[in-house]
């Protein structure tokens, strides 16, 4: 799923759209996931 946009979007790669900023992308998703989680989690543990 996160790799869809980039098969129907080829002028990403035009553009130098290199591994290293895909996997940068994908670690601030998973900060930004975990951060959430912990989140919604002590929201539900303080109820």
């Amino acid at each position: 799923m996160q790799f869809g946009f980039l098969k129907t979007s080829p002028p990403c790669r035009s553009r130098g759209f290199s591994l290293i900023e895909l996997l940068a992308v994908i670690a601030i998703i998973s900060i930004l996931m975990t951060v959430a989680a912990i989140g919604v989690g002590g929201v539900l543990g303080g109820k």
